[in-house]
């Protein structure tokens, strides 16, 4: 009996990779294939498709991302933090889901739900949570590239919730 040399964990790291520096767009079996230095046969064997394979791979991406920035989420603060390391440490995977169109508004969802269980948000920021999370996404998206040192990131943690208090200090009353 033969045994499967290239299993799922293997081909789904190899198009994580593939995927992170060139776009998901890149995602054909054969360019896989040639980021494993395998034939495309395993590919279509584990998956039965590229499109399986790209389902896979989104919710893999997605999984990997949450539980490397976002185990902890108690707070707004420590969402803007966990936002603030995922931009700016995989600049290349951000970068990658920022530009693939169906895959963004997948990711974007996927971190609003996270926003939404915060605990703090849940609490404190019902009406605002939409508003806020799009606000925090967009300003660590302009810091992007910009820290260098652990401590610029504090200061642009700081700047994203003196941002977030003035708003809701000066928002009309509903």
């Amino acid at each position: 009996m033969r045994t499967k040399k290239y299993e799922k964990p293997f081909i789904l790291k190899g198009a994580y990779q593939l995927a992170k520096r060139n776009g998901f767009s890149s995602l054909a079996a054969r360019h896989v294939a040639r980021e494993l230095s395998i034939s495309t046969q395993p590919i279509y064997l584990e998956f039965g498709n590229m499109e399986n394979l790209r389902i896979e791979l989104i919710d893999y991406v997605f999984k990997e991302v949450r539980a490397k920035y976002f185990s902890v989420n108690i707070s707004i603060e420590e969402f803007i933090k966990n936002v603030l390391l995922f931009v700016n440490t995989e600049e290349e995977l951000y970068l990658s889901l920022l530009t693939e169109k169906g895959v963004n508004n997948q990711f974007t969802n996927y971190l609003y739900e996270i926003f939404c269980e915060n605990k703090e948000v849940q609490e404190c920021y019902r009406e605002e949570k939409f508003f806020m999370f799009r606000l925090i996404i967009s300003l660590a998206d302009t810091s992007r590239g910009e820290q260098t040192q652990l401590s610029n990131e504090k200061i642009r943690e700081r700047e994203i919730k003196k941002i977030i208090q003035l708003y809701l200090k000066n928002r009309l009353p509903n």
